[in-house]
């Protein structure tokens, strides 16, 4: 990241020190090069015009630079430790932090263009629920932003690049900073507001400030608004059936969630509930038509979530595709989804796994070798019947856990009463057994199916077979394990430590945290 340019000049400057050591102390490492700060003062009038034009020539200079993103910070401007961080984490060509400031409504209050005509602005209770002071907003423009330099580049010599009004013509009529946003919103480039990113605002409103009297213009008694909490985000998952695999997930998920309440639903339950009351809705079984036509596309994500599902992108299409937001349980799913629906927003929406609730026995109670396998043994897909061909030609124990016969209440103490692991499937998304099994400190043996091979590397941390792999071949690499104890607990330990790297809830559910904001900026 470059930051080629602080300040808006005049007396900012006196406080460029602050908002160099607010960039130096980001979470993000950034390269930043050579501050330039302007000499015009800021203020409302033409003045504000003669500050647009020289942002316009570092811009010009700046898309000169070998970098993917330019950040604009001004010189009065005190970043808080994450903003750059949140900023890219939005992942849109122009994100802008938000500060508090005075009733400059018409040139840097934050707002958007209404389809009827007029603006709509952005208060402090739009972003947290109230507002600051009588007359107080929260306001963005130039202070905190962040540009992917390809918004900035002339894509055609017919047409000028995307850049600041230098004079007050019909069309800038809301001022130069806020009129950056309407060009950039007209011209197809993606804008975001981010309110979480509150950045201080020299002299008067330090990132430290809580509230209070406004002794610098004496006008305006503010609340303590940096103790507001946003209202909780409200969530509805509707899953098949309770108490196995998206259910058993997504009370993980909720529990997860900052800040959020939610409920969870069956199919048989979900006429019990109006989806409308709820902030975000997500679904698995999209394939109930008296479920799916109930469902908005304002507030819902369809997931797919089964690597069979694939198969079904036909029907996918017929049933789900008015809708805006699918989420994939994997990257394979991603990928395709964005092939077929290049104009939908796809998430990436997986599943953690609680590493406190499965973790392994302290003491083995049994002495005989055990091979465990989990699944519903009604679904042709996870052939129980190569499992049980398994371990009656390779003479091991078999204990099988089923929906029925195992409530996830009882699945810890299942893991930790075998010895291995394995899995049969033809398909799956994100095989959440393999996973318990793993932070459960079992080594695991599976097929090559959804994303395990972003987990399990062969021979380190579990093993890996084709799908098509013989009887012989299960029995060879499970056969290694059986008479290998150093080798079941090496692998054991590297398969736990994966899963609390890369699949623990503290990780997983900032999958999930982004789409409130996506929904609400849509």
């Amino acid at each position: 990241m470059g930051i080629p340019f602080l300040g808006i000049g005049g007396t900012a400057e006196a406080h460029l020190p602050k908002a160099l050591k607010s960039i130096a102390t980001q979470k993000t490492t950034v390269q930043m090069t050579t501050p330039w700060v302007t000499r015009t003062p800021s203020g409302r009038g033409e003045t504000r015009y003669l500050v647009a034009r020289k942002m316009n020539e570092i811009m010009d200079m700046a898309i000169g630079i070998d970098c993917t993103h330019i950040a604009f910070v001004d010189a009065d401007c005190e970043l808080p430790p994450d903003a750059f961080e949140e900023l890219i984490r939005l992942d849109v060509d122009i994100a802008s932090g938000v500060s508090p400031t005075h009733n400059d409504w018409n040139e840097t209050t934050a707002a958007w263009e209404l389809p009827g005509g007029g603006l709509r602005f952005y208060r402090r209770m739009d972003i947290e629920g109230r507002v600051v002071g009588e007359s107080e907003v929260v306001a963005t423009g130039g202070f905190c932003m962040l540009i992917k330099r390809r918004a900035l580049l002339r894509y055609s010599p017919y047409h000028a690049p995307l850049r600041y009004h230098v004079e007050k013509t019909l069309k800038a009529i809301y001022g130069p900073e806020l009129q950056f946003f309407i060009d950039a919103q007209k011209m197809g480039f993606s804008v975001r507001l981010h309110g979480g990113v509150m950045c201080g605002h020299l002299p008067e409103y330090p990132l430290s400030y809580k509230g209070g009297t406004d002794t610098l213009h004496n006008k305006i008694r503010a609340i303590e608004w940096r103790e507001v909490k946003r209202r909780p985000t409200s969530w509805l998952i509707i899953v098949d059936v309770y108490d196995w695999a998206w259910d058993i997930a997504s009370r993980e998920l909720l529990k997860a969630l900052p800040n959020s309440t939610g409920k969870i639903v069956s199919l048989r339950d979900f006429k019990k509930v109006n989806p409308m009351n709820y902030d975000v809705v997500i679904i698995y079984p999209w394939g109930m038509p008296h479920v799916i036509t109930r469902l908005s596309p304002k507030n819902t994500v369809v997931c797919m979530a089964g690597g069979e599902q694939l198969d079904m992108m036909n029907t996918f299409n017929k049933l789900c595709g008015r809708f805006k937001y699918f989420g994939a349980c994997n990257e394979v799913i991603q990928d395709r989804l964005r092939q077929y629906f290049p104009d939908k927003t796809v998430l990436h929406l997986t599943h953690g796994v609680d590493n406190n609730l499965f973790r392994p026995a302290e003491i083995r109670q049994h002495t005989e070798f055990t091979l465990g396998w989990v699944g519903s043994h009604e679904r042709p897909l996870k052939r129980l019947y190569l499992a049980e061909e398994i371990a009656t030609k390779g003479g091991f124990k078999l204990s099988i856990a089923g929906f029925k016969k195992y409530p996830h209440s009882k699945m810890p103490k299942y893991y930790q009463s075998v010895d291995a692991f394995f899995v049969t499937s033809t398909h799956e998304a994100h095989p959440l057994v393999v996973y318990e099994a793993m932070a459960t400190g079992l080594p695991v043996v599976t097929t090559n199916v959804g994303d395990v091979d972003h987990y399990i590397i062969n021979g380190v941390n579990g093993y890996i077979l084709p799908v098509n792999a013989s009887v012989a071949r299960f029995i060879e690499t499970i056969n290694m394990l059986k008479n290998d104890p150093v080798l079941r607990a090496r692998i054991g330990e590297a398969a736990r430590r994966t899963v609390i790297e890369k699949l623990s809830w503290s990780e997983i559910v900032k999958q999930y945290t982004p789409i409130p904001e996506l929904m609400e900026a849509s």
